[in-house]
């Protein structure tokens, strides 16, 4: 099959030929020369990365940024999962999710973190910032600094992670970006949505910028746990009494082992039961919105006022479903 379309391909190309060559014996005329117009591209991944180059060119030091000139760009879970594509920077997960962000292969307890040049307080109840709690989509600019200059704040032994959260300026003109994603979860049998919104827009000097997202995610992990064998010594040692003789007739009865002297720990040493053999299943479900709000006015492209408000939800809940079977507290069953 493959020489006959190849064969065919010849034969077309062949008997084009001809055809190309009495075409370029009249000059083209100026009014078949066709005019085109200027194609201009916004938003692409490259003006991003544009962006990042332009800000890690212009920084004192070792840093890198990531730049989102269109919601969801970077169509991660949250802020912590996006840091994970900078050079040196690791995260940590919890079932799954992008919670905290190390730099440098520090303790993330070591990270300083400021939002919109303010620094952040902790909700984990230590020195580490939990980036779940923030969605990617209302994020316009996250700046990792890895090396101490005079002029950051102290604390960042590991390196400092600046956010930006997206202002009106940061946008031409109108701007009103929608999206709305789905995820199947065929373990837990759970469609996972994901809603995210921007409404940008200038008016002179002044601006204005709202945006909204909103997630949740459903896991379901099963696991086999509790798996114990221990030796019937102690179940089967004189001082128990009557129980031990009743294991002890159990034992002959049930499983073909006869003891000969219940006081003998090397012969009952060799003799183990299973303790406890269970299935759990665990059901998590992570619920997660955010919002920003900004106001900017810019009388020129040096001098800008801004007024910004961030606020951030999220909330997980566990329940756990335990099926086990123990054996340890009978001794008329082994």
């Amino acid at each position: 099959m493959k020489n006959q379309i190849l064969g065919t391909t010849a034969l077309v190309v062949a008997a084009a030929t001809p055809f190309a060559a009495f075409a370029q014996s009249a000059a083209p005329t100026s009014s078949d020369v066709a005019q085109v117009d200027e194609i201009v591209v916004t938003g692409s991944y490259r003006r991003s990365l544009e962006q990042a180059v332009d800000i890690k060119r212009k920084g004192v030091g070792f840093s890198d940024s990531i730049v989102a000139t269109d919601v969801a760009n970077f169509p991660e879970q949250n802020l912590a999962e996006a840091l994970q594509r900078i050079p040196g920077v690791t995260i940590e997960r919890n079932r799954g999710l992008g919670q905290r962000v190390s730099v440098r292969g520090l303790p993330s307890e070591f990270t300083f973190v400021t939002i919109n040049g303010l620094a952040t307080a902790s909700g984990s109840g230590g020195r580490d910032v939990e980036f779940d709690i923030f969605a990617s989509e209302i994020i316009q600019q996250v700046t990792v600094q890895k090396s101490p200059r005079a002029a950051d704040e102290e604390g960042g032994i590991a390196g400092s992670v600046n956010i930006s959260t997206a202002r009106p300026f940061d946008y031409e003109g109108r701007r009103v970006v929608a999206s709305a994603e789905g995820a199947y979860n065929s373990i837990s049998e759970k469609t996972d949505p994901k809603l995210s919104f921007l409404a940008s827009d200038t008016w002179g000097d002044w601006g204005g910028l709202v945006s909204f997202s909103s997630a949740r995610r459903t896991n379901r992990t099963d696991s086999e746990s509790g798996i114990n064998f221990r030796p019937l010594t102690r179940f089967l040692a004189t001082s128990t009494g009557a129980r031990g003789a009743q294991a002890q007739a159990v034992l002959a009865r049930d499983a073909g082992v006869v003891v000969q002297n219940r006081a003998n720990t090397a012969e009952t040493d060799r003799i183990i039961f299973q303790d406890k053999v269970g299935d759990r299943a665990y059901l998590n479900t992570q619920d997660q919105w955010g919002g920003a709000v900004s106001l900017q006015y810019r009388p020129s492209s040096n001098f800008s006022l801004a007024f910004d408000a961030l606020i951030g939800r999220y909330e997980t809940t566990e329940d756990q479903y335990d099926a086990a079977a123990y054996s340890a507290s009978s001794r008329s069953t082994l």
